[in-house]
This record gives C-alpha cells, structure tokens and sequence, in this order.
C-alpha cells in the first residue's frame, strides 16, 4: 500500500466550529452525525435534527474540498495503490449524498434529490474507476432528461433509493477492504517482531485487534 498522503495536511480553518479540524476529523465527526441522524427517533423535519444535517454537510464537504486539494484518488491507480489510511476517504460522495437526503424542504424536493444523485453516482463511478466491483454505471441526470423536463422526476433516469442501495453496497465492499488491509497491516508488525525476538505478550496483544 501507498504513504498515506493525509499525514502531512496541515490542520485547516473550518468556519462552523471554534478549533480548526484536520481531515480525518472532518470525516469522522460529519460520518458520525450523519449516523446519528439515521438512527434518531426524533422527527426528521425538527430544527434539531436539520441543524445536525446542515453540520454534518459542511464537514463532509469541507473534508471533500481538501481531498481534491490533495489529489487522493487517481483514475491512474489501482485500489491497491491506495494508502490504508486514506481508503475510508472515498465514501466521502456516498456520505454526503446520504446525508443530502435527509434535508427537508418542500420547495426544494427537486433539487435535493438531484444533488444527493449527483453525490451517489460520483461515489458509483470512483468505485467503477477504481475496479471495486463490476457493474454499469447509470445514465447522467443530463443524458436522461427531456427537454423542459426540469420538473419531472421520470427523466432523472435510476431513482434515489436504487442509488443508495447501489452506493451502499460499494460503501460496504469498501469498508471491509479496508479493515482487511488494517488487519493485514497488523499482522504483519507482529511477524516482524516475532522474527526479530522483541515481540512479547502485551506487544503482540497490543498490535492485534481485539
């Protein structure tokens, strides 16, 4: 695997909240509150659970921009050629098109929906990119849509529940390639101590995952 190339990001400005956030933070905190917004048993249309989306959003958002900025993901690369640590950044368009989902405006139903697919078939598509499984990838909104057909949901090509179905399976394949690799990664600092003889029980226990 690659050297992640998120260690050496400085610490970035973020506007929402009083400490500046780093990547991985952006990522962890937007991923857990969008968790926390699937699974309350608050009302979805509450301030309270859509002040959380709005949060959740820009984080995830902010943590999108700085992988660009980053150049993480290449279409000139393998999966395999992406550092473990930096695997977990692309769900970042599966998240975010999750996350967009739960906004509620009846004004702007539309609009949501045609931003969180734009989200999920830019996920579907690094994942295709990316060789992480073999499947077709769906039509563009742009490909589909009629002309003066701003309105109607029938040209917008897959719907918005097959999409997060498609997204969230690729989410999955990702994630437990992921941890593999960490598993991996690990076992392999335990053989190497093990060979060298510095390895003892609580180095060993340390190393592999619980």
């Amino acid at each position: 695997m690659a050297e992640s190339k998120t260690h050496e990001h400085s610490k970035q400005p973020f506007n929402l909240v009083e400490e500046p956030l780093n990547l991985s933070v952006l990522l962890d905190r937007g991923w857990k509150i969008f968790e926390e917004v699937d699974n309350t048993n608050e009302a979805l249309n509450s301030d309270a659970v859509q002040i959380k989306v709005k949060l959740g959003l820009s984080m995830l958002e902010e943590a999108s921009r700085m992988v660009a900025q980053l150049n993480l993901f290449s279409r000139n690369e393998e999966l395999e050629e992406i550092a473990t640590a930096d695997l977990k950044y692309m769900l970042l368009p599966a998240l975010l098109g999750a996350l967009t989902m739960k906004k509620i405006n009846r004004d702007k139903r539309l609009e949501i929906i045609q931003t969180a697919q734009a989200y999920f078939v830019d996920f579907l598509k690094r994942c295709k990119d990316y060789n992480v499984s073999d499947f077709e990838l769906p039509k563009s909104v742009d490909e589909n849509r009629e002309p003066d057909a701003e309105s109607s949901l029938a040209a917008m090509g897959p719907s918005p529940v097959d999409l997060v179905s498609m997204a969230a399976q690729r989410r999955a394949k990702i994630e437990r390639y992921r941890q593999k690799k960490e598993l991996e990664s690990k076992l392999t600092d335990v053989q190497r101590a093990v060979e060298s003889g510095q390895a003892d029980d609580e180095v060993t226990t340390t190393l592999l995952p619980p």
